[in-house]
């Protein structure tokens, strides 16, 4: 047909040619944006703070519901809480020079350790339990904030307060002008904003709004924002308020505990031994009944021979098929997805270490990428805030603490330091160590790089080793060792 038109009418082939042409590019759509009766389309886009206005507390909620009575989600906050918070931090100022100036550094981590030791305004726990509470908050609710207070413990005038969510309200009326002139200040969702939407203060209860003392509870305060590290999770460009990291699990979850306890209360069904009496129809109930109310009593015993059935009657054992066969197999997939979900490695969150050392391998990998963001997060929001100002107050105090050196480092690199994350396990602990020490041998990591990446304080193992007199130890590339190596290839 299409050659027949072609050769007889070629204007109108040519009009067909371009009209199909147009229809195709119209129906050039992406099928998930297209209508269909086998799936509801999403409700329409709004922006973060929009998205974030109408869940409110209700992930929060959820999150420590979960977190308080299921095991596996306290067991996944457990472990993203110590893998973003468990980081050791090793000051390295330098003088202008560039050579690393290595007293003030040691100076700076003994006056780093001893402020830890009450940095918290409420002095109620170790700074590493401390730290992993704030991770936790602001994993489990989706934020936290940290407020940078002058005085308290320590001496140097510098102190913690660490508020909960819930201390921010959404709901802060914005504040007129007195007499009604001028514009009245933005709050949104408890953050005063200017007019580039840059955090001016927030506003904050007393106390608890949940809590016991009901003193003062209403009670609003404006806090600087440059004194506040608002540490928050989010998923959208503009958003103020954090979201918890299980939001995308917690329907996943909460069915998977839903289900686990419907298979419980099955198994112990399953586990009392209980059967039906039937009867066949020609039966008669009036000489077989042993109450007046036509009920049978039998109680069952280990071992016990029933040889006490009525003509037409027999036992039937109830079979409940429990407990299910499919159920680990079922677990096991819904909660890969809610540790992919979640960001957290599925074998450490079901503490399931069966595989092959490659999968087990690759799944340490990829899971050590996920940490190693949260690390990096955890250092930014958290770390180097409190870094800064704790380094600023040493120095103002550098005299009556006869610290030495201030005056001789460089500015850029007074207030940098390193960290040193939690180590990533091992799984052939030989062909973890002979993989550092090629690389180490090609030159693709230094020495004390391998150190931070097993979780090792550098400056701590060399004077450790420096202080080893056992005769016959050395490092690789240390000199005596390979000038041993020398005469034992001459001898």
């Amino acid at each position: 047909m299409e050659s027949l038109i072609r050769a007889w009418f070629p204007g109108w082939a040519l009009r067909r040619a371009q009209a199909r042409q147009r229809l195709d590019v119209v129906e050039r759509l992406y099928q998930a944006a297209s209508p269909s009766h086998l799936r509801a389309s999403p409700p329409a886009s709004r922006s973060g703070n929009a998205v974030t206005d109408h869940a409110r507390g209700k992930l929060r909620d959820w999150a420590r519901h979960l977190d308080e009575n299921h095991d596996l989600t306290h067991g996944a906050l457990d472990i993203l809480a110590r893998q973003a918070a468990n980081q050791t931090l090793i000051p390295t100022p330098r003088a202008r020079s560039g050579a690393p100036l290595e007293e003030l550094a040691r100076r700076i981590s003994e006056e780093w350790e001893r402020w830890c030791e009450g940095a918290d305004t409420t002095d109620r726990q170790p700074w590493g339990a401390y730290c992993r509470l704030v991770a936790r908050s602001w994993l489990r609710d989706g934020e936290a904030f940290v407020l940078h207070q002058e005085g308290g413990p320590g001496g140097l005038g510098y102190s913690l307060r660490t508020l909960e969510a819930d201390y921010c309200p959404f709901d802060v009326e914005p504040i007129v002008p007195p007499g009604g002139e001028g514009r009245a200040r933005r709050i949104l969702h408890g953050v005063e904003l200017n007019e580039e939407d840059r955090p001016l203060n927030y506003w904050f209860y007393r106390r608890h709004p949940s809590g016991l003392d009901l003193y003062g509870i209403d009670d609003l305060i404006a806090v600087d924002a440059a004194s506040v590290s608002h540490l928050r999770t989010i998923t959208r460009l503009g958003q103020l308020r954090g979201t918890s990291i299980l939001a995308p699990a917690v329907t996943r979850i909460a069915d998977v505990a839903e289900y686990e306890g419907s298979e419980m209360a099955a198994a112990k069904v399953a586990s009392a031994v209980s059967v039906a009496i039937t009867r066949s129809p020609d039966f008669s109930t009036s000489s077989a009944l042993s109450t007046t109310s036509g009920e049978r009593s039998i109680e069952l015993q280990p071992g016990m021979i029933l040889d006490n059935l009525a003509p037409g009657e027999k036992y039937e054992v109830l079979d409940t098929s429990r407990p299910n066969p499919e159920l680990a197999n079922f677990r096991r997939a819904m909660l890969q997805a809610a540790a992919s979900g979640i960001g957290v490695s599925y074998s450490s969150m079901a503490r399931d270490y069966a595989g092959t050392y490659s999968s087990q391998r690759q799944e340490l990998v990829e899971a050590r990428l996920a940490y190693g963001d949260l690390q990096t997060a955890w250092k930014a929001a958290f770390l180097r805030p409190v870094y800064r100002r704790f380094v600023a107050a040493l120095q103002r105090s550098a005299e009556t603490l006869q610290i030495r050196g201030f005056a001789r480092a460089d500015p850029r690199t007074l207030f940098e330091f390193d960290t040193v994350p939690p180590a990533m396990p091992w799984i052939d602990p030989a062909k973890e160590a002979a993989a550092d020490k090629l690389a180490l041998e090609m030159r693709i990591d230094s020495r004390r790089g391998i150190q931070r990446k097993r979780g090792l304080d550098p400056v701590r193992v060399d004077q450790e080793n420096a202080s080893d007199t056992e005769p016959g130890i050395a490092a690789v590339g240390e000199p005596s060792n390979e000038q041993s190596a020398e005469a034992d290839s001459e001898a």
